[in-house]
């Protein structure tokens, strides 16, 4: 199998010889903790974390003759998407800081959706929206490992006022109102 993000099921291709003979028997422990945790010949397992577990395979020709090898897997931790942004006046750009983690490695890929039909793939960027209004803002942060989470929130672009007075007619010594 290859190395898998956390959320991913990791899929097992039995690739044994069977020297002449007939696989009849197939014993996969993931954790390698002694217990057989599927008996198909090609299983699908989703590992509980993230991490390095050494898989180890049984196959059997008949109940004596058997032959075991372990092999190694990587299973990528998920990063956990997140940004940071103030709301703003229309008019006035509004700004999103990447706040995306992951346990292990690094977050180099930013997917930006700002929810006008523009988009970004730098890591904090502004816009400046068109018009006030609710904007539904998606991120999704990819890790080295290629492993991806989205997260969406909503940005208020608030319309902004227009100060204006008039001059008010009064007499000398008269306060204004």
């Amino acid at each position: 199998t290859n190395n898998v993000c956390l959320d991913q099921a990791a899929n097992f291709m039995d690739t044994s010889n069977p020297n002449g003979g007939v696989i009849t028997s197939w014993s996969w422990d993931f954790d390698n903790n002694g217990i057989p945790d599927d008996n198909s010949q090609n299983p699908s397992y989703n590992f509980p974390t993230h991490g390095n577990y050494n898989v180890q395979l049984i196959v059997g020709i008949s109940s004596m003759c058997t032959d075991t090898i372990v092999q190694p897997i990587d299973i990528y931790p998920m990063p956990t998407a997140d940004f940071n942004f103030n709301n703003e006046c229309h008019g006035t750009p509004v700004a999103f800081t990447d706040a995306s983690v992951v346990a292990t490695g690094v977050v180099n890929g930013w997917d930006w959706d700002f929810g006008n039909g523009n988009t970004s793939m730098i890591q904090n960027p502004s816009e400046n929206y068109g018009a006030d209004g609710s904007y539904s803002v998606q991120l999704i942060a990819t890790t080295d490992n290629g492993c991806k989470d989205t997260i969406v929130k909503q940005v208020e672009v608030c319309p902004t006022p227009i100060a204006t007075f008039g001059p008010q007619d009064v007499c000398l010594n008269n306060p204004t109102l």
